[in-house]
């Protein structure tokens, strides 16, 4: 960033809105409050704005500059030196302002401001009058909770992404610098502006409300704000502040966050380690949107003083469901080997609309990539949720919906990308109503508010439909069979018979399992169930055992038992991974609890249990 000229005039400056007339005071920006504010969420809404905005084929570059000494002195000075931090220090002396303080300590401690640099492109930039009608520029320059988006399919309806860009300003001070591809009468490319979030706070005797501008000064002295630089003035200031100048065709918004940090880190993170993270999440989150729309997909870069490159996709933990997606005109209707994929269409109804629009029948996207069970990747046994702006909604964790499942992962491909290029009505139909289900954090698809003002009773049962048909899809395809075990000598289930199922000969059996069942826990498997005799008259023992069931259906491997316990008189004994439960005459039902030792098989596990009643000869 070239260093500014000291003696050269800038016409910007700092106004902050007086405290208005009640008096009513802000603690700080409450639209952080409707956020987890993790580095993750920061990456989904930023590049989710650019994509929603996007005119053609939309690129997002991330730029980290860690500026020191005479660097990051000149570019405070440039930011309004003295005056800007004033309302900085004076909203720091506040009870809610205790991390500005402390950044304002460690920034002098280390000498260091770590300025992020957004910029998209291929987007139409801040587009729209300084104070009226709606535009780009007003919902992310001037208003809270209001938003602006293209098109129905968009990722965000609430306004309240955008907040994340002033929570991840340890100043909360964000600028703006942008090429429009429509501009309005005596404007001129590039426009730039600057906003600060602070909480309400006093300077030199005077109140302000808190939330502040950086632009060219209008009004009167008693009625005056900050509005948008254009041309000349805006590329010059733009320059100092360490923005990069783009050719009038390369459209766009550049954003710099000053005094970036990630809010939920301990410890101040490097720019390394936070471009890194950068890439992670741009991978896990947008890999959809990035490989699925050649015509427009999303391309994004992230930078350091090292370099820079493109977020790679194909050798992440991301990569099986891009290869489960690209397979999604398969016609398989089994999976059998690691690498198999299946389809299945499932049917979702869109209730009707309060305005009088029919229910629709449409269909969503399930595919399925069968893992290896001895070694499964990375979120094994989770489904990318998305729809048609190719963020995923949440990686959904199936895993455990049934014993035996076997690893897998899976896309949930709904509205507008169940098909990308050749969607149809009743997928637009699905993208809205999906839209509206979305919470502020985008991260879910639940009853909100938004869709019971939008559409009649029936949006709940949607949703729990939607979810309970693929839990019901995935056993279909990933559970096997359950295994009966083999047969065991006919004198020992006489004695011992699983269920309740008799002797042969019809009279009564003299045992009885009952409740008998098993789950994953963790790295292990927990089972349960109960032992009961028809006569409690003689002593008897029960051998417990646990082992792995392969495709066939057959014991392989023995599972070691770390523990196990029983109710009442009953004794547990291990032995070398074995228990035996002897239970002393006179005893009536015999509860067990027991939990394996750790063990990453993920397929059936088989419970043989062997019975000997203590009969006297």
């Amino acid at each position: 960033m070239p260093p500014p000229d000291e003696t050269a005039p800038s016409v910007a400056r700092w106004i902050f809105d007086p405290l208005p007339a009640s008096g009513a005071r802000r603690g700080g920006n409450p639209a952080e409050h409707a956020f987890r504010h993790d580095l993750a969420v920061f990456v989904r809404e930023v590049v989710q704005n650019a994509n929603d905005q996007a005119l053609n084929k939309p690129k997002v570059v991330f730029r980290f500059a860690a500026l020191r000494g005479e660097e990051r002195a000149h570019f405070i000075a440039t930011l309004g030196g003295e005056n800007w931090l004033a309302h900085v220090r004076a909203a720091a002396k506040l009870e809610s302002g205790r991390g500005l303080a402390a950044f304002l300590s460690a920034m002098e401690e280390r000498d260091e401001l770590v300025v992020a640099y957004i910029a998209d492109y291929g987007t139409g930039g801040l587009t729209g009058d300084e104070s009226e009608g709606e535009s780009h520029f007003r919902a992310l320059c001037k208003d809270t909770l209001f938003s602006h988006k293209r098109d129905a399919s968009a990722g965000g309806s609430y306004g309240l992404g955008k907040s994340v860009l002033w929570i991840f300003s340890a100043v909360a001070t964000v600028l703006f610098d942008s090429t429009l591809i429509e501009l309005g009468s005596g404007t001129a490319n590039p426009r730039f502006l600057g906003r600060a979030e602070l909480p309400s706070h006093v300077v030199r005797g005077r109140s302000f409300a808190g939330a502040g501008w950086f632009g060219a000064p209008k009004g009167t002295r008693h009625a005056e704000r900050a509005e948008s630089l254009w041309g000349g003035e805006a590329r010059e200031l733009a320059s100092r502040i360490g923005f990069r100048a783009r050719e009038d065709y390369e459209t766009g918004t550049s954003i710099a966050i000053v005094g970036f940090r990630d809010p939920t880190s301990e410890e101040a993170a490097d720019v390394p380690t936070m471009a890194a993270r950068v890439e992670s999440a741009v991978a896990e989150n947008f890999w959809p949107a990035m490989s699925l729309r050649p015509m427009r997909a999303l391309e994004v870069v992230v930078e350091t003083a090292v370099g820079s490159r493109s977020v790679p996709l194909e050798s992440t933990p991301i990569a099986p469901f891009m290869e489960a997606f690209r397979a999604r005109t398969s016609t398989r209707e089994t999976l059998e080997q690691p690498g198999d994929v299946a389809v299945k269409r499932i049917p979702f109804r869109v209730p009707a609309t309060l305005d009088g629009e029919p229910p629709v029948v449409a269909e969503v996207l399930l595919v399925v990539r069968l893992d290896s069970e001895r070694r499964p990747l990375a979120r094994a046994g989770q489904v990318a949720v998305f729809r048609g702006p190719g963020m995923v909604v949440r990686y959904w964790d199936r895993s455990r919906i049934a014993l035996g499942m076997r690893p897998f992962h899976a896309v949930l491909a709904c509205g507008l990308a169940r098909s990308p290029g050749d969607s149809t009505d009743s997928d637009a139909a699905v993208e809205a109503f999906l839209r509206l289900a979305e919470p502020p954090s985008h991260d879910a698809w639940i009853a909100t508010q938004r869709l019971k003002e939008t559409y009649r009773p029936g949006y709940k049962k949607a949703l729990d439909a939607l979810d309970a048909d693929v839990d019901d899809a995935l056993r279909a395809l990933l559970v096997q069979r359950a295994s009966q075990g083999r047969e065991g000598p006919e004198r020992l289930q006489k004695r011992f018979p699983i269920g309740d199922r008799g002797l042969l000969d019809k009279r009564p059996a003299p045992f009885a399992i009952r409740g008998l069942s098993a789950r994953p826990d963790g790295d292990a498997w927990t089972f349960e169930g109960s032992l009961e005799p028809t006569s409690a008259a003689h002593a008897w023992t029960a051998t417990v055992r646990l082992a792995e069931v392969d495709d066939a259906g057959h014991a392989v491997d023995p599972v070691g038992i770390a523990r196990l316990d029983a109710s009442g008189d009953a004794v547990s004994e291990e032995n070398h991974g074995v228990f035996v439960l002897r239970v002393p005459p006179g005893s009536g039902r015999v509860a067990f609890v027991g939990r394996s030792v750790a063990s990453l098989f993920v397929g059936a596990l088989e419970i043989d249990i062997e019975g000997h009643i203590e009969v006297e000869a």
